[in-house]
């Protein structure tokens, strides 16, 4: 694949991605006179490559977690977080936590 090939793909990909931050903070919706603003963890990755003239590929993916919204009510605005999600990230941190432990108790005691 030729530079220039190589470029308009990127340029292809880039034109469809939106970034900065609305990709994170989704556009406000008001439901029953509350103002909510989505908030959500986004993050992409891409790769490519090729062995020579003929041989090539590329791939690419993203990721985006809803992590909760910005609540204005009353006056005042406040964070109010998907506990769903929380907990479902917390569940996998808290195993491979204990793993660890387990496995240092076990070495300290040899």
């Amino acid at each position: 694949m030729s530079d220039s090939a190589r470029s308009n793909v990127v340029l292809e990909i880039g034109s469809k991605i939106r970034a900065g931050v609305s990709v994170t903070y989704g556009d406000p919706v008001e439901l029953d006179g509350v103002e909510l603003v989505p908030v959500a963890a986004a993050c992409y990755g891409f790769g490519g490559g090729s062995d020579g003239d003929a041989n090539g590929g590329g791939g690419g993916g993203s990721m985006s977690v809803p992590l909760g919204a910005y609540v204005a009510r009353d006056g005042g605005v406040r964070f109010e977080p998907n506990t769903t999600v929380l907990a479902a990230l917390a569940v996998p941190i808290v195993a491979v936590v204990g793993c660890v432990v387990v496995k240092a108790i076990k070495a300290c005691r040899r």
